[in-house]
């Protein structure tokens, strides 16, 4: 593991979650009842709003994994709705980014635990 690359990718990761959540908003409120709007769905891929966004938080969760295959699951986990909740997309938008900002956060005290042992 390069922890060089590690904290550049994850500085990148976390400047991309602000912007995904940015473009995501703008996106969802365009749409009919915009940001009020209830998600029916409880099971499946969470639906992403700005793929722009998310292809290059793919783009990064795979190099993460290139350098951190044990943590793979983490970097690669997605937020859930439980069954029998109805979400708004802004409570959707704001679970999605707050869950990846999380493991980012987690990634980084793990790293930064590391560099002090």
């Amino acid at each position: 593991m390069n922890k060089v690359v590690v904290k550049e990718l994850l500085a990148q990761w976390i400047e991309l979650i602000d912007d995904s959540k940015k473009a995501c908003i703008k996106k969802a409120g365009k749409q009919v009842d915009g940001l009020k709007r209830r998600i029916r769905r409880t099971s499946g891929k969470p639906v992403v709003f700005d793929f722009e966004t998310y292809e290059r938080q793919q783009k990064i969760q795979n190099e993460l994994c290139v350098e951190l295959p044990k943590w793979a699951d983490l970097i690669r986990s997605e937020p859930e709705i439980m069954n029998g909740f109805s979400w708004t997309i802004a409570d959707f938008i704001d679970l999605y980014h707050s869950h990846f900002v999380v493991v980012v956060e987690k990634i980084g005290r793990v790293i930064l635990q590391k560099d002090h042992m």
